[in-house]
């Protein structure tokens, strides 16, 4: 079999894989009182409203959303397309979330083998950071945003190291698609570019660069388009969206976790965050020993010079020098890069005590951790059983956690003929928990929400003290501190 048929059969194989985990019981699975529930109810109210610019929840403005509204424009047109339930809702993510591993499995083929490709996106299908408890299978923002950020990045590595010169108008427009859905969180992924090309010796020169100035304008586009929906309001975009990702997060607990990279990697990269920590004294360890042999080491370069008294046989060169050369090798560069974006977004993470934007660095940390694992089977033969069980303990981990987290509201769907009838909801207090409220948008897309008082409801949501002044009352959902009721015709509440 020749080396095409093998890269074709790592391609066939790995997304495959990817798409058997990103839709396997993806409406299946119970919505979730949070990100993904609220977004669910902000996409019904924008198709039943129609209007696809003001965000609301509960048929009010919703003022704790802060980011611009792509990823809730793609879950109206999913149920627009699907019908109102969990798959039209995750739908958009999941289908981000294979895209995502398209576009990273060709960004590491672009220095690496397929081989090499394959295992790191392998490792990353393994943990649920990124597949299953954050970013796929949840109607949120993160699969859509990480899909067009990476997108992004392989458009501009393309343009930065293969001189791709149109590759950088791709790049800008989907990091811009990225803004659309998260707002200033792109801007991680852009601190990791700026830090590699400084890396690299090389800032300056690009950044005044015709090409590269057209695509910053291009880019900025879209936080002005997003601006201009909201009447050129910073206070309610740009300001409520940076304090809410970045400034909320520092005030927001007590004492600052200092270890939160680290404490994060160990709940949502399992397994592999030990290989990974291993993996830079291994670094450190092969720089030292090859300490009079980089420049074989890390450049592509076979030619050699002629001494002189300035230049003797026996230079030495320093790593700063040798990374700007224009001969790296291309499995240093892709090192070099992975190591940038995801220092960044561990420094910026642990600035702002936000560690959800962590998830982000997950593809570039299973790209340091492949290289460990491949330098330590390539000098270890008993190390691939190692990583061969690694590889089956995780996966089995992955299809565990999807079939064990069963937890529905089981008294909504017992009475989901009733509901179904139910054309308003008096709140006798706040909203119903988030994913109970989508739970009945699902099955009422149109159902009123009444706080006025001289209107009258069948379905009344209240405290639990409170239930007790309706007279007739079946009680449908039920926690410890709220109730929701379906009153008889005789004692329909009065707001």
């Amino acid at each position: 079999m020749n080396n095409t048929s093998y890269n074709n059969l790592f391609f066939i194989g790995l997304f495959g894989l990817v798409l058997f985990f990103a839709f396997f019981k993806m409406g299946s699975t119970p919505l979730l009182d949070a990100v993904e529930s609220r977004n669910g109810v902000n996409a019904v109210e924008m198709l039943e409203s129609g209007d696809f610019i003001n965000l609301s929840y509960g048929d009010q403005m919703d003022v704790w959303q802060a980011k611009p509204p792509l990823s809730i424009w793609l879950t109206a047109a999913s149920f627009s397309v699907f019908g109102y339930n969990p798959f039209a809702l995750r739908f958009p993510m999941a289908l981000a979330t294979f895209f995502l591993f398209i576009f990273l499995y060709r960004l590491i083929r672009l220095y690496q083998n397929a081989d090499f490709a394959f295992f790191s996106c392998l490792i990353l299908l393994s943990v649920k950071g990124l597949v299953g408890r954050h970013i796929e299978n949840l109607g949120e923002y993160d699969a859509i945003f990480t899909c067009f950020a990476v997108a992004g990045t392989y458009y501009f590595l393309k343009y930065y190291d293969f001189h791709k010169q149109q590759a950088i108008y791709w790049s800008a427009f989907c990091f811009g698609l990225s803004f659309l859905s998260k707002g200033f969180g792109v801007l991680v992924f852009l601190f990791g570019l700026m830090a590699y090309m400084m890396m690299r010796r090389q800032f300056i020169k690009y950044i005044i660069q015709r090409r590269f100035l057209f695509s910053v304008l291009l880019f900025s586009l879209f936080p002005l388009l997003w601006l201009w929906m909201n009447n050129w309001s910073i206070s309610t975009t740009f300001k409520a969206n940076f304090h809410q990702d970045f400034l909320s997060y520092t005030i927001q607990f007590g004492d600052r976790n200092l270890l939160l990279f680290f404490n994060y990697l160990a709940q949502q990269f399992e397994w592999w965050h030990y290989l990974f920590y291993l993996s830079i004294p291994i670094g450190f360890y092969l720089v030292y020993i090859n300490k009079n042999s980089l420049e074989t080491n890390f450049t592509t370069s076979l030619s050699t010079y002629e001494p002189t008294r300035q230049l003797p046989k026996n230079r030495e060169f320093t790593i700063g020098d040798l990374l700007s050369r224009n001969d790296l090798k291309p499995n240093i560069q892709l090192l070099l890069f992975s190591i940038c974006i995801w220092v960044v977004l561990g420094i910026v993470c642990t600035i702002s005590q936000n560690e959800q934007y962590l998830a982000f660095a997950l593809p570039f940390l299973a790209i340091t951790t492949a290289a460990t694992i491949f330098y330590l089977n390539h000098r270890y033969e008993w190390f691939r059983y190692i990583f061969i069980a690694l590889l089956a303990f995780t996966f089995w981990g992955q299809l565990d956690y999807y079939v064990k987290n069963q937890h529905y509201p089981t008294a909504i769907i017992k009475n989901e003929d009733v509901l179904q009838n139910v054309t308003s909801l008096a709140c006798d207090s706040d909203l119903p928990t988030q994913n109970v409220f989508l739970y009945l948008r699902f099955l009422q897309p149109n159902l009123k929400i009444i706080n006025s008082e001289d209107q009258t409801s069948e379905l009344v949501f209240c405290r639990i003290e409170n239930q007790k002044k309706y007279g007739n009352r079946k009680i449908v959902y039920q926690n410890g501190t709220y109730a929701l009721l379906i009153l008889n015709e005789e004692s329909k509440v009065k707001m």
